[in-house]
């Protein structure tokens, strides 16, 4: 490991979470610095909550820098509406450089040698105002995860509906973020994103590609040999952040247009709804369906998984790839989604996974795996074979990892890191496109 360089993961406190998928991603890319260089991490946020430098694994230091401009969750519906008006209609000022961020950041990182910024999000890489100076020793690189814009434009659907989001929102806020950020990110040296889709997303940037895996170093780890197969179980899973409007989104849908049908069907058959956060918000709006748990956060995922016969992701919003998908297949489930929750899957998970956008065909496919305990085990074994192979976490760091080295190589040949070779396995399975 070369002693001149240090990297520098950035991330906002929302996405440091091992439980959601925003912070399942920062991990991963916080385990692949580590394999590069010495790794410090930086988190910026309100409030330097208990168990925060807890969440990464053996960092070199970690800091917290105090960020004002992300607002606090509101409490209420009323105020999340406000919270979103306010955000939206200040959204240029919301991207500007924040001069007191920038200097606070290179203060902490004020070291000898060559120092690289990986910022998770467009956004706390707009906040910071900086961008890669070779000559200056400092590389920026950003992985976008689930494009800023798009997530704006989502939560205006969701808000304030399809037409008043083209025909206001698109013209006074959306196109012009789009714009910001096109110009802002030629100042990174390197941008990941985690679909195809979304690599031409801006114009002039060139972007690779990691899609979402699961936080552990391989499905052997999810499902041991004692791990019940999916005929044991018989319950329907979904597992999500209940704080992501596109999870809201698609939850809501097969509550109102699946279940009833399937719950009607299938007398012993649960549904359990997962993930960070409190679901239970829902509880009362659907309080008339039987057999539906609106749970929240969980010790261990894997209980959940061990009960489920088929895992669902009726999700048909937001950018990047779904990580519920990948680890419903890392824990050998079978998984009914949307056609939108199937981008970046297409090829690797053809012709194993349940596609349908219909409530009768979503309806239709659960109720095949629910009356065919056979079915349901082999289509999660094949599902957990392709995930292995192609959505591994090992692929996905060396992946990151050797980014990060052709970066560093490219910017300042004087401090070419040494690259040890990468298992012809993972070349093989590489998560790139």
């Amino acid at each position: 490991m070369p002693k001149d360089v240090t990297v520098f993961l950035v991330t906002h406190d929302f996405a440091t979470d091992a439980r959601s998928g925003g912070g399942q991603r920062t991990m991963l890319f916080f385990e692949a610095a580590k394999k590069v260089a010495r790794t410090e991490v930086i988190v910026l946020g309100i409030n330097d909550r208990p168990g925060l430098r807890e969440s990464f694994r053996d960092p070199a230091a970690f800091h917290f820098v105090k960020q004002t401009g992300f607002p606090e969750r509101a409490s209420s519906r009323l105020r999340r509406v406000a919270a979103t008006i306010r955000r939206l209609a200040g959204i240029r000022r919301g991207f500007a450089p924040d001069p007191q961020l920038r200097r606070d950041i290179e203060a902490l990182a004020h070291r000898p040698g060559l120092s690289v910024f990986l910022v998770r999000y467009a956004y706390p890489f707009m906040k910071m105002g900086m961008v890669s100076d070779p000559a200056a020793g400092r590389l920026i690189a950003v992985d976008l995860d689930d494009l800023d814009d798009r997530k704006y434009e989502t939560e205006s659907r969701r808000r304030f509906g399809t037409l008043f989001t083209q025909a206001v929102m698109g013209p006074l806020v959306l196109t012009p973020l789009h714009r910001m950020l096109s110009r802002g990110l030629r100042g990174a040296s390197t941008t990941w994103v985690c679909a195809q889709d979304d690599a031409r997303a801006y114009p002039g940037i060139t972007s690779q590609i990691v899609p979402n895996v699961p936080y552990a170093p391989s499905s052997s780890a999810l499902m041991g040999p004692g791990f019940p197969a999916p005929s044991t179980a018989g319950d329907v899973l979904f597992v999500g952040s209940a704080r992501h409007l596109p999870n809201q989104h698609g939850i809501e849908w097969f509550l109102k247009n699946c279940w009833p049908a399937l719950g009607n069907r299938f007398f012993d058959c649960r549904l359990r709804i997962v993930g960070n956060g409190d679901w239970g918000f829902l509880r009362e709006r659907f309080s008339h369906l039987d057999r539906v748990h609106f749970g929240g956060s969980v010790p261990d995922l894997a209980t959940e998984y061990a009960g489920a016969r088929l895992a669902i992701s009726p999700v048909s919003l937001g950018a990047g790839t779904k990580i519920k998908v990948v680890e419903a297949c890392a824990y050998g489930r079978p998984v009914v989604v949307t056609s939108h929750s199937a981008r970046g899957f297409e090829r690797e998970f053809a012709g194993h996974m349940a596609v349908a956008d219909s409530p009768q065909d979503f309806i239709d496919a659960c109720a095949r795996l629910l009356s065919d305990p056979a079915w349901a085990d082999t289509t999660g074994a094949e599902l957990q074979a392709a995930q292995t192979v192609h959505f591994s976490f090992d692929a996905a760091t060396a992946k990151i990892a050797a980014d990060l080295r052709a970066m560093i190589d490219a910017h300042d040949p004087d401090h070419a890191v040494s690259r040890p070779e990468i298992p012809a396995r993972l070349v093989k399975n590489e998560v790139t496109t």
